[in-house]
């Protein structure tokens, strides 16, 4: 390998040296002296292969590294350069460089600088490091200078040796580093984030500001104690446990806890960390983050709170509540609705659609209801639905949409009110309405017929106002013991109550049977019963024919009663049997008769009606 032209010379030099030693060995008759030469010769040529290997060592540095040498020498003022570093600033292999061609390639920007650094170092013989741009073959090049100062044997300086290093990858990394180390800090700052280091095998802790700030904290101790004496004393056991399992297993630490400040304050943080391991798997190091999520935290517990008391509200109420999202289908049923829809399992219906859960006749109604709430308008309908073990009932349902903030119909509300009994109750006054004015009619043709029997009985007026008066006296009697109330009445005793008015035709009547106490509200069914038959034979029947005969007995077996109601009429009166077609009295006789948990058979003749009634004695 060609050597530089200094070090040629100083060969050069060398060689000259010893052949004049030589040719004084021929003078000179003193061999010791010529041993000594000899001796310092040798000495010499080793420091000159060690100079040839380190030059070697420079070229071999120069082509990996873009490593380029130079050397200044102060006594004759000349600039030396390596072929690297000449082609490394694009200069001629056979230029001799000087120190305005070298500052000339300099960028303009970092031109003073570098000559500021330049002088000093020519006058004042110091070392040189410094960083700065070149115009090279392939555009500007970032070079880095480090110069050292060789002194001679009387301390002065010899020479300044340098390389020039071509960092130019190296800056733009460092740039690049530094443009994502600062978006990093950035975005942790921004998103309140923080970064920590723990190191196990030291226990110091390294973390950022941005964490200091979140735990309020100036000067952090550095330690893992410093650490752990801002950990809520309530949260202390929850991180300890993920801090064992993460360092035991080498996955990854998560936890959220409470950070107490200085000054009394609390901040929510969530940790996640990675464990870093050595060769042999064990722990050494835990680099994690901190996020706070303080807001977040308190947002959440307040909506949880919020929830636990709107669950608890809807729990409460004893309406069947329902949300329904815009496909029709159910997504929630507060737990008494569940009770009263006979529904174990929510999760059974979960998704299924509204309608589908409907009698098919009431769908009509509930799509129109969500078409209305899907426009954003309220509803409201009534409809049977039985529930989902069969029990019929009937159901007042509103239909409201939930809005967004911007107004869009998110899902929809359904509040369904239990309203059988209402509906019973509103069935029930709609029957004693019609039986009241079926009653009223009744009474009036009673007292009519009344008053024709005894007209037909007593032709003389005192006769029959005393006998008439004494009909309707026996009348309000009956309506007497019709009357709902706490005491029970005998079977016989209803019977001869309704049928007492007729007794001046005793003849007529045959009346029998054994003594059955019913209950109250058996007595007003079976006395309401009676009325209807009795009203019907002094309109129609037996009590309406001068040759007619009525006859009423009953039995009873195992608390179930049979009353037997047979007519007579003799010469019939038109129409034989009115109540045949099913009017109100026939169907009031069979309600009545079904609210005592019994059956009527009817057998119409010429002759008249024969009536089997079987019913329990007991309604209550």
């Amino acid at each position: 390998m060609t050597g530089s032209p200094a070090l040629s010379s100083r060969i050069a030099e060398l060689e000259a040296e010893l052949a004049e030693l030589r040719a004084e060995q021929a003078r000179e008759a003193d061999g010791a002296m010529l041993k000594v030469l000899l001796d310092d010769i040798e000495k010499r040529h080793a420091v000159e292969r060690r100079l040839h290997r380190a030059e070697e060592w420079l070229h071999l540095a120069e082509e990996a590294g873009r490593v380029s040498a130079y050397t200044f020498d102060f006594a004759t003022g000349t600039l030396d350069w390596s072929p690297s570093t000449l082609a490394l600033y694009g200069f001629p292999l056979d230029e001799q460089p000087t120190l305005g061609r070298w500052l000339a390639a300099i960028h303009p920007a970092d031109r003073p600088a570098v000559q500021a650094i330049a002088d000093h170092a020519l006058q004042h013989h110091g070392d040189v490091d410094h960083r700065f741009r070149i115009v090279g073959p392939g555009g500007w090049r970032w070079i880095e200078d480090r110069g050292r100062i060789v002194r001679n044997e009387d301390g002065s300086a010899a020479r300044l040796v340098g390389i020039n290093i071509d960092v130019t990858e190296l800056v733009e990394l460092e740039r690049r580093a530094s443009l994502d180390g600062e978006r990093l800090r950035l975005a942790l700052a921004a998103g309140r984030n923080a970064c920590w280091d723990w190191d196990l095998v030291t226990n110091q802790v390294t973390w950022d500001q941005q964490l200091g700030v979140l735990a309020g904290v100036a000067d952090f101790g550095g330690d893992f104690d410093s650490f752990w004496a801002l950990v809520h004393d309530e949260d202390k056991p929850r991180v300890r446990a993920a801090l064992d399992r993460a360092l035991a297993t080498g996955s990854d630490y998560r936890v959220e806890f409470r950070m107490v400040r200085e000054d009394g304050s609390i901040r929510w943080t969530f940790t996640q960390a990675k464990v870093v391991q050595d060769a042999d798997g064990k722990p050494v190091r835990l680099v994690g983050i901190d996020s706070d999520i303080t807001e977040t935290k308190l947002a959440h517990l307040a909506l949880n709170e919020s929830r636990l008391f709107l669950v608890s509200v809807l729990g409460a109420s004893p309406d069947c509540i329902k949300v329904i999202e815009p496909d029709g289908t159910i997504s929630f049923m507060n737990s008494n609705g569940q009770l009263l829809m006979d529904i174990a399992d929510f999760e059974a219906i979960r998704g299924k659609r509204w309608v589908d859960l409907w009698p098919a006749e009431a769908a009509p109604l509930l799509e129109h209801a969500l078409s209305e709430a899907v426009a954003g308008r309220r509803s409201r309908f009534d409809a049977a639905c039985p529930t989902a073990a069969g029990t019929p009932k009937w159901w007042d349902v509103s239909v409201a949409p939930i809005t967004a903030e911007d107004g869009t119909v998110e899902r929809i509300l359904s509040i369904s009110r239990d309203v059988t009994d209402r509906k019973d109750a509103d069935d029930q006054l709609q029957l004693l309405n019609a039986e009241l004015h079926h009653r009223i009619k009744n009474t009036l043709a009673t007292v009519q017929a009344l008053a024709r029997a005894t007209l037909r009985s007593h032709s003389d007026p005192a006769q029959f106002e005393a006998a008439f008066s004494s009909r309707l006296e026996s009348l309000g009697k009956t309506y007497g013991l019709l009357r709902s109330g706490p005491q029970a009445a005998t079977l016989s005793e209803l019977v001869e109550a309704e049928l007492g008015p007729f007794g001046g035709r005793s003849d007529a009547l045959a009346i029998g049977g054994p003594e059955v106490l019913l209950s109250s509200n058996a007595a007003v069914s079976v006395g309401m019963i009676l009325h209807e038959l009795t009203t019907n034979a002094s309109k129609y029947g037996a009590l309406a024919s001068p040759g007619g005969k009525l006859a009423v007995d009953w039995t009873i077996e195992d608390g179930n009663v049979a009353l037997s109601w047979r007519e007579h009429c003799g010469d019939p009166v038109a129409p034989a049997a009115p109540a045949s077609d099913g009017g109100f009295g026939s169907k009031l006789i069979d309600r009545l008769t079904r609210q005592l948990d019994g059956k009527v058979t009817r057998v119409w003749s010429d002759d008249g009606l024969s009536l089997t009634c079987r019913f329990r004695q007991s309604a209550d």
